[in-house]
């Protein structure tokens, strides 16, 4: 489990997102990979949304970096569950094994990890996602 900080400030933690496959995105508002992925992750969101997946992206940005992290997501006009890493949560790095951006997770409905090396949403995500939808 990890907890993180939603756009309000909120703490959340993965297990609110327990009974879902939940598909999450690792970024940085200084990773160029990460913005880029980004319009593939939306149409990702859009199709796969509805049937039943969650999307969480996850800044790996530091806490103090929360003006520009909320600057970007509204510039962009992104959609969807934002979170901040939470500063008092070293999950990420220590259990997750984090070491470069965008990393994306794939969690299963019981909350555990299926993949901490899922494909990005610019490759074969689309087919994986409906593979485990239909399962």
């Amino acid at each position: 489990d990890f907890t993180a900080l939603d756009i309000n400030d909120k703490r959340v933690s993965l297990s609110d997102y327990r009974g879902s496959l939940t598909y999450i995105n690792l970024w940085a508002t200084w990773s160029s990979w990460s913005l880029q992925e980004f319009a593939y992750w939306e149409d990702l969101e859009r199709k796969f949304g509805p049937r039943g997946v969650n999307f969480i992206s996850v800044s790996m940005d530091f806490i103090k970096d929360v003006k520009n992290w909320k600057y970007l997501i509204a510039e962009k006009e992104l959609s969807g569950t934002h979170l901040i890493q939470d500063p008092e949560s070293s999950v990420w790095q220590d259990e997750y094994y984090i070491k470069d951006l965008p990393r994306y997770l794939l969690i299963d409905k019981e909350g555990k990890i299926i993949s901490v090396h899922a494909p990005r949403p610019s490759e074969n995500m689309e087919d994986v996602l409906d593979r485990l939808l239909k399962q």
